[in-house]
């Protein structure tokens, strides 16, 4: 059996980041993590009582849950038969994060390849994005720019330069008051906002639920960690998600916008779990993990700044599903990514 977080292993696995273990999240004495909510400072993105950052040890299960873990946990043996091992994805399908302090030089960033939307490209006129800004890799070229100082955050969805206009988007969004944002978009984003800007196809935050360097340089991920997953449910999604790109019409499907907890009496004390699994059950206990996406695997998504790492042995069938609220395309208003 592993012990918690060995001391050789996981300055091992934490030296890419350039730092050391902190101490775990408290436990009782039954080795289950405590449900308070986060410990965070100021200058955090998001409401404390958003999805991101709200403690779920004592929300309400899914009365499906059951069925809808046990297609989550098929998948997750289907593809440990093929081989593959659930990664936390940076470099190539995770976020650029660009964090930026007050007074940075702005540009201009021009949406195409999409219809015209007035109030994003209003919102993009300035942005303190970085000469030397990379966005992943990917074909989703992901990027977030999050200035602390004015509470505001820029998000990208295929961004690249041009070389005749400069840099361009195909899709992406524009927060102001970041730090009291639900960690979603809503039309009381930016003016002029629309339910379906982001980055993400569901319009949840990118940056909420990516796992930074800083975190694994510290030792704990002190939010609700984003996931995807290969086909979420088809025509479906549940709240806070404001859409979805789902395929899958089973009815053990799981919709985008899911909201996962770790059961609390799974006792991560005892677990036989490598370090970096062990960082993100610890989280999903605390604050749990959200289906942010669709993947073509079992997929965590951590910032580009962070060496791709395989999350092996990760609990899936001790996940719960908290209660779902469904929404349909019928309510969607509008179009999106």
């Amino acid at each position: 059996m592993r012990p918690a977080l060995p001391a050789l292993l996981a300055l091992a696995f934490l030296a890419a980041c350039g730092g050391s273990p902190a101490q775990a999240p408290r436990t009782t004495g039954t080795g289950q993590v405590e449900a308070a909510g986060p410990t965070h400072g100021t200058g955090v993105p998001f409401s404390l009582h958003g999805i991101w950052n709200a403690g779920v040890g004592r929300a309400p299960i899914d009365p499906r849950s059951r069925a809808l873990i046990a297609g989550l946990a098929a998948e997750a043996a289907l593809e440990h038969s093929q081989h593959e091992i659930p990664t936390l994805t940076t470099s190539t399908y995770g976020v650029a994060v660009a964090e930026v302090p007050a007074g940075a030089p702005t540009v201009r960033v021009t949406l195409v390849d999409h219809a015209p939307d007035d109030a994003l490209e209003r919102a993009w006129a300035r942005v303190p994005l970085p000469s030397g800004a990379r966005p992943a890799s990917g074909s989703d070229g992901q990027l977030v720019v999050w200035q602390p100082a004015t509470d505001r955050l820029w998000e990208f969805w295929r961004l690249r330069r041009d070389a005749a206009v400069g840099w361009v988007a195909s899709w992406g969004g524009a927060m102001r008051h970041v730090s009291q944002n639900p960690g979603y978009y809503t039309d009381a984003a930016w003016p002029g906002a629309k339910t379906w800007w982001g980055g993400s196809a569901t319009s949840l935050a990118l940056l909420g639920g990516t796992v930074r360097a800083a975190e694994l340089r510290d030792g704990a991920i002190d939010h609700a960690v984003a996931i995807g997953i290969p086909d979420p449910r088809a025509g479906a999604w549940a709240t806070p998600a404001q859409r979805g790109d789902g395929t899958n019409s089973a009815a053990d499907a799981l919709p985008e916008g899911a909201h996962l907890r770790l059961d609390p009496h799974f006792d991560l004390r005892t677990a036989d779990l490598p370090p970096l699994t062990r960082l993100i059950a610890q989280a999903a206990q605390r604050y749990g993990l959200v289906v942010r996406d669709r993947a073509g695997a079992l997929t965590f998504y951590g910032d580009t700044q962070i060496p791709a790492q395989p999350v092996e042995d990760f609990p899936w069938g001790h996940l719960q599903v908290l209660r779902l609220k469904l929404r349909t395309r019928a309510d969607l208003l509008g179009g999106g990514r």
